[in-house]
C-alpha cells in the first residue's frame, strides 16, 4: 500500500488528525531523529553523542534517515504541514515533541535541564532516589568469650 499527501485530505480535516494521533501513539516513549533531508549521508552524531550522555548506552534512538527515500517529497510537504522540516537540519521528536536539530539548540535545551526533564517524561532518565538517607547501623558482632584452662579442661574430660 503506497502513502500519497492527499490521503490525509484537507488541512486540520479529520483524516489528517486521525494519521497523526496514530503516528503520535507508535512512538509516545521513543526518541526518533529524522536526518538526511538536507542531502547528508551519515547519521547526526554530535547530536546522537548529546542524548546519549544524558541517558548511557542503555536506548538508542530510532534513526530515520531520509535521504534515498522516493517519497521525500511527500515527507517534505507533509512535514511542512507542520511547520517542520528536515529540509537543513535533522528534526529529533522526544516524546513526539518536535526539537529542531541544530547542535547549540539541543545544547541550550540541556543546560537548561528541560532536555532531562523531557527524556525524564517518557522514561529514557529514571528519576533519583530522593528517600532521606538511612544512617549507618553499626555490625552487631559476636564475640567469643575466651575460655580458662580449667574449662577447657573441664570440657575435655
Amino acid at each position: 500500500m503506497s502513502f500519497s499527501a492527499h490521503r490525509l485530505g484537507a488541512e486540520g480535516s479529520p483524516e489528517e488528525k486521525a494519521w497523526l494521533e496514530e503516528l503520535e501513539q507508535e512512538r509516545h516513549d521513543d526518541i526518533v531523529v529524522w536526518y538526511g533531508g538536507n542531502g547528508a549521508n551519515a547519521p547526526p552524531h554530535a547530536l546522537l553523542d548529546v542524548l546519549a550522555a544524558l541517558h548511557g548506552p542503555r536506548r538508542k534512538p530510532v534513526l530515520l534517515p531520509v535521504k534515498a527515500r522516493p517519497d521525500l517529497y511527500v515527507l517534505h510537504a507533509v512535514l511542512d504541514r507542520q511547520s517542520l522540516s528536515i529540509r537543513h537540519e535533522p528534526l529529533i521528536m522526544i516524546g513526539n515533541v518536535p526539537i529542531p536539530g541544530n547542535l547549540e539548540g539541543l545544547e541550550e535545551l540541556r543546560s537548561s535541564g528541560k532536555l532531562r526533564e523531557m527524556m525524564q517524561h517518557i522514561g529514557w532518565i529514571k528519576e533519583e532516589n530522593k528517600r532521606a538517607a538511612r544512617p549507618i547501623k553499626p555490625a552487631k558482632l559476636k564475640r567469643n568469650r575466651v575460655l580458662s584452662e580449667d574449662e577447657i579442661a573441664l570440657k575435655k574430660a
